[in-house]
């Protein structure tokens, strides 16, 4: 018998945590170096993408430099996005003026499209969402690294083992 109880955490952290103390056997999170004591399976990069009204001056660039976020007024996603986003900045030495928000994806997108600032949002959470908002790759190109997270030096069972399988087929099968 395997039982699967699937959560939905509402911070990055969490489901680390969540792993540490054995409450967990499995993960999927996005990766975050700074973490210990599990063993990393990448699954796939999910692309960023510049969140911007409609009527902003893109002037027939394919891409959004990473610098043009600097200073700006930016809506910040929730649920943990912000340790893959503010990674990416610090990276490129960006400071926009992030707004305080604590709102869910599509209550950002509706806010850029009002004109209110900007964003940076992942290919697989705009799918199906970028009507009102004009949507561009950021340069340089920057994804977050997604995957599943196990706790590292312990013998598997075979269930376990079977399900990282499965859930590995499975994911490639919807790319």
């Amino acid at each position: 018998d395997v039982d699967v109880d699937i959560r939905m955490a509402d911070h990055i952290r969490s489901p680390y945590e969540l792993l540490a103390q054995g409450k967990m056997d499995v993960i999927f999170v996005s990766h975050q170096e700074e973490e210990s004591g599990y063993e990393w399976i990448h699954l796939r990069d999910d692309t960023m993408y510049a969140v911007l009204p409609k009527d902003y001056p893109i002037d027939g660039r394919t891409g959004y430099p990473l610098s043009e976020f600097d200073g700006r007024d930016f809506i910040m996603p929730a649920q943990g996005f912000d340790k893959d986003i503010m990674r990416i900045f610090n990276r490129v030495g960006v400071k926009p003026h992030i707004l305080p928000t604590a709102v869910d994806d599509p209550t950002v997108i509706s806010m850029v499209e009002h004109g209110l600032g900007v964003s940076m949002m992942t290919e697989l959470t705009l799918r199906g969402r970028g009507d009102g908002v004009l949507l561009v790759p950021v340069e340089p190109k920057s994804a977050r690294e997604l995957g599943m997270a196990v706790r590292a030096g312990e013998g598997r069972q075979a269930s376990l083992q079977q399900f990282l399988e499965c859930a590995q087929t499975v994911l490639a099968e919807l790319e």
